[in-house]
């Protein structure tokens, strides 16, 4: 809770804190976690996990790995715009 207070505002770490307290069998169904997202003029905030990325950083050289990251953010950007 604190490292969420730390790095979000205090109405998205409230909310994503009371989405950890739903019971098992509902997080179970969902397909998908859940998107935070809020619309703000002239503004674009992304948060994103890269699923695996651990193993992905140890399965290339590091020119691959940025190279992967600049597409990816490369995407954000296009998307954002």
């Amino acid at each position: 809770e604190r490292l969420l207070l730390s790095i979000l505002p205090k109405h998205i770490a409230d909310e994503m804190l009371q989405d950890q307290k739903k019971e098992a069998s509902q997080k179970e169904m969902q397909q998908f976690n859940t998107m935070y997202m809020y619309r703000h003029e002239n503004v674009s905030i992304l948060f994103a996990d890269i699923v695996g990325f651990t193993q992905l950083s140890s399965s290339c050289s590091a020119q691959e790995l940025v190279k992967l990251l600049n597409e990816l953010f490369a995407r954000f950007d296009k998307l954002a715009a």
